[in-house]
């Protein structure tokens, strides 16, 4: 009997390590792409499309995070402020974002940015790398 509950604490607490594993890396990685969304961010905003007085806003809404990014990407996505290039980078880097929260809706709207943008767009190396993301999540 007390080799069985020998065993059963073993396995307790191997499996108490396997889940906090688990959290550390979906925590790391989380960091992971929010660093690099930071530093696409910065390389972005050489990219025409945006005017000078929505930027602070979207400064503003990358600090917010990626639901603040989101209500940013719905009130200015449609204005003649906000156009491509940068519009399509902003929402690559929405994508990846949300990909940890929602990941249809991020492959729902990289295939969209995906489609709207050329094979000469200033945007299309950045869209190749976030490709590798979105290709193991189902077809929305």
């Amino acid at each position: 009997m007390k080799n069985l509950i020998g065993l059963a604490m073993i396995a307790a607490v191997l499996f108490g390590a396997y889940k906090l594993w688990e959290v550390y890396d979906a925590s790391s990685t989380t960091q992971r792409m929010e660093q690099k969304v930071q530093a696409n961010h910065e390389f972005g905003q050489h990219l025409q499309g945006l005017d000078y007085r929505l930027e602070q806003r979207l400064r503003e809404s990358y600090a917010k995070g990626v639901l603040a990014l989101g209500a940013f990407i719905k009130d200015y996505g449609t204005s003649p402020s906000f156009l491509d290039p940068r519009l399509a980078w902003v929402e690559l880097d929405y994508a990846m974002l949300l990909i940890q929260r929602d990941p249809i809706r991020a492959k729902k709207v990289f295939l969209q940015v995906r489609s709207r943008i050329g094979a000469n767009s200033p945007v299309g190396s950045y869209a190749k790398e976030c490709s590798a993301a979105f290709d193991k999540i189902a077809d929305p």
